[in-house]
């Protein structure tokens, strides 16, 4: 089945005689059926989910709740990495209010106040004695304006992360905001081995911190005063009349996208920065800046600093090792070219002396479905008995009521569960028939 619909649908591999790569067969540019059929299909779900935002009151918050879960339950949490919730969860809110304390300390800006007053472009005043209360009545899905305030044509954006905080708003806080803001080392931190102990923060762990981008979050947003929603994005002046109105949308929507693109930017940070290899909070603020100039685009871009603090150098050593190679008659480089296949040698030299090991491998290459490496058998079957002594090990701390809970399941039936979902005998036919191929 599987075999059949790749032929149906692409050439790769099967002649098939359709339109290729955009063209026609006389060689002129044209667009497939296929792709205006995704067209249409994708802008009628856009239309309709607007729809529905404006006119169904209880569509955003269920579908926020939906999002959510599927974000949770995902193998890993792998769904999170889409930002799905927390794009949607500026439709499910209705009011935001901050008070003083959270949004002066000492008489400067904290985070928060920083990031509202440099998204309404100066225009909302951050020092209110009676804090800020947002509200979307009368605006568009998703938008908030000031409730009282004199600048109603200012309106922000919510988004939330739950607990953990906004990892748009995190962004967003960063973005153009100033250069040189350097992160303290903690005098203890917490031990992952013994979550009750605490010890000095190494090394290693505030080296990475340091990199690592913090997410929006808003100071004392657990109480009940108080809300976890971080400003995100703004426009201003989208409601004045004629093209001025029209201009000021379309800087908004230029400013909320290149937003977008530096938060895009600071995932591949997230994962430099676990390997601490990252560039330290406070040395970039958008997403790129022109080289050579000063000012508001003259300084801190993501690109030119990763270009700069890690490609470049990186860049460098390699062809310095390649000079040293070639100096030293590339008897490195054929050092290192030679591991692999005397790696090999001496594998399958070992597998041949240990009793059983070759039948181990022949098994597993005869059994295992697909193209298998034999070899494989040994380092996986290794992993597979590690796995069951480390959960042996994690089961002696967990009562013995709980683990009969799970053995009176009725994982015979799963089957039988499976086939009952809508769809799911659709794809386990379709994963077993990709399978056989």
């Amino acid at each position: 089945m599987a075999a059949d619909r790749r032929h149906a649908t692409t050439d790769f591999g099967s002649g098939y005689q359709g339109i290729y790569h955009g063209e026609d067969h006389e060689g002129h540019s044209s667009v497939s059926m296929a792709t205006a059929r995704t067209l249409a299909a994708g802008g009628a779900i856009f239309a309709t989910h607007r729809y529905a935002l404006r006119n169904k009151p209880n569509y955003a918050a269920k579908l926020y709740d939906f999002a959510k879960i599927a974000e949770d339950r995902s193998p890993h949490g792998q769904f999170r990495t889409f930002r799905f919730s927390e794009a949607l969860s500026s439709n499910a809110v209705k009011e935001v209010k901050y008070s003083y304390s959270q949004l002066v300390r000492n008489g400067e800006h904290t985070d928060l106040g920083a990031t509202i007053h440099r998204l309404s472009k100066g225009k909302i005043n951050v020092h209110a004695e009676g804090g800020l209360h947002f509200s979307s009545a009368g605006n568009a899905p998703g938008w908030m304006s000031l409730v009282g305030g004199p600048n109603q044509d200012v309106k922000i954006r919510f988004t939330s992360g739950g607990e953990k905080g906004s990892t748009m708003g995190g962004a967003s806080q960063r973005y153009h905001a100033p250069l040189g803001h350097t992160t303290g080392r903690r005098k203890t931190a917490y031990d992952f081995h013994d979550p009750t102990r605490r010890t000095d923060e190494t090394w290693w762990e505030y080296h990475r911190r340091q990199q690592n981008p913090t997410r929006g979050r808003v100071p004392g947003a657990r109480t009940k005063e108080a809300t976890d929603f971080f400003p995100t994005f703004s426009k201003i002046g989208t409601e004045e009349a004629g093209f001025k109105g029209f201009w000021n949308a379309v800087k908004s929507k230029a400013s909320n996208a290149d937003r977008i693109g530096f938060e895009m930017a600071e995932r591949f940070q997230h994962l430099m920065s676990q390997m601490g290899l990252g560039l330290k909070q406070g040395s970039y603020n958008k997403f790129a800046h022109v080289p050579f100039m000063s000012g508001k685009w003259g300084d801190g871009g993501f690109v030119n600093e990763m270009l700069l603090r890690r490609v470049l150098p990186a860049y460098a050593g390699y062809k310095a090792l390649q000079w040293a190679d070639y100096h030293l008659g590339h008897k490195p480089s054929q050092m290192l070219a030679a591991i692999p296949p005397k790696a090999r040698v001496a594998h399958a030299e070992l597998t041949d002396r240990l009793p059983f090991a070759r039948s181990v491998t022949d098994f597993y290459a005869n059994v295992a479905p697909g193209s298998q490496y034999g070899a494989l058998a040994l380092p996986g079957g290794g992993a597979f008995i590690g796995g069951i002594y480390s959960w042996t090990k994690r089961l002696r701390d967990v009562p013995q009521e709980e683990i009969a809970k799970v053995a009176q399941w009725k994982w015979a039936h799963l089957p039988e569960a499976l086939h009952v979902i809508p769809g799911a005998k659709y794809i386990t036919e379709v994963c077993m028939n990709f399978l056989r191929v």
